[in-house]
């Protein structure tokens, strides 16, 4: 088995766990990277240090996603479900983690990269237009099932979050700044320091405004939902794009977000 991810421990306590995924030109989440990682969040936990940085050493970018021949493989819904479940696990180990954790963040944040950056407990993005963020899970017929929609919003608040998801748009680094998705950004050559003195301090993480939390209580979700629907109905059509509105109701329903969030077209596994 090849190695993908290098750890890293420097004299001032901090550990940084680089990312660069052999054989391939950009970082995937393939299922050798995701079983390293899980490996190495053990080791982690067994001897923590002051606080573990996630980066990438591709110059394409952090990661581009999951790697989508863990789906094609994959024969039955089942699998597909169980593959989900174990992301899950690994990355609720990662938010589990008893130092503060960040993810570094340039190029490319993708999709399950950009679900791993959630499970830290801060982001931090170069400043440039090359950085680019989105979840274009919903273009391809799915959405986050990484634990990404529920950290979302738990993050930004139900209608940034979803307006952010339902989309499928990319956007900068000072455009995820703005949102919250992301605590900084800084120049190419101010990116590492930025990190070990955000760690340093390592201040309460970002928390929605106090408003859009109580947007996602219960009662709140059974209005908000068919209002998305019809402004996401102006936009594209169910029959063609049933994502978005799985996503949707999916939020809808009391407890849902707290549970795997599984592909909606059986297309993607079964081709």
């Amino acid at each position: 088995m090849k190695k993908h991810w290098k750890l890293e421990r420097t004299s001032d306590g901090v550990a940084w766990l680089h990312f660069d995924h052999a054989d391939s030109p950009v970082n995937i989440l393939s299922t050798e990277a995701f079983e390293q990682f899980d490996g190495i969040l053990a080791e982690i936990e067994a001897d923590p240090p002051k606080g573990l940085i996630i980066l990438s050493d591709k110059k394409s970018g952090f990661i581009a996603g999951a790697d989508v021949k863990n789906f094609r493989k994959a024969q039955q819904p089942d699998q597909v479900e169980a593959h989900i479940h174990q992301v899950h696990r690994i990355f609720q180990r990662l938010e589990d983690l008893a130092c503060p954790t960040l993810a570094l963040i340039h190029g490319f944040c993708l999709g399950g990269g950009l679900e791993l950056a959630l499970a830290c407990d801060y982001r931090i993005a170069r400043d440039d237009e090359g950085t680019r963020l989105s979840f274009p899970e919903v273009r391809l017929g799915i959405f986050p099932g990484y634990g990404g929609s529920v950290r979302s919003i738990r993050l930004l608040g139900p209608v940034p979050a979803m307006k952010f998801m339902l989309g499928g748009r990319s956007i900068s680094g000072r455009s995820a700044k703005r949102l919250g998705l992301v605590d900084q950004t800084a120049p190419e050559r101010q990116l590492k320091h930025a990190a070990a003195q955000l760690l340093n301090s390592a201040p309460p993480p970002h928390q929605p405004a106090s408003w859009q939390k109580l947007l996602n209580i219960a009662p709140a979700r059974q209005l908000l939902a068919p209002i998305l629907h019809r402004a996401t109905a102006k936009k594209v059509r169910k029959a063609h794009y049933p994502a978005p509105f799985a996503l949707i109701d999916h939020w809808r329903v009391p407890g849902e977000t707290s549970r795997p969030c599984l592909p909606v077209r059986r297309q993607i596994w079964a081709s």
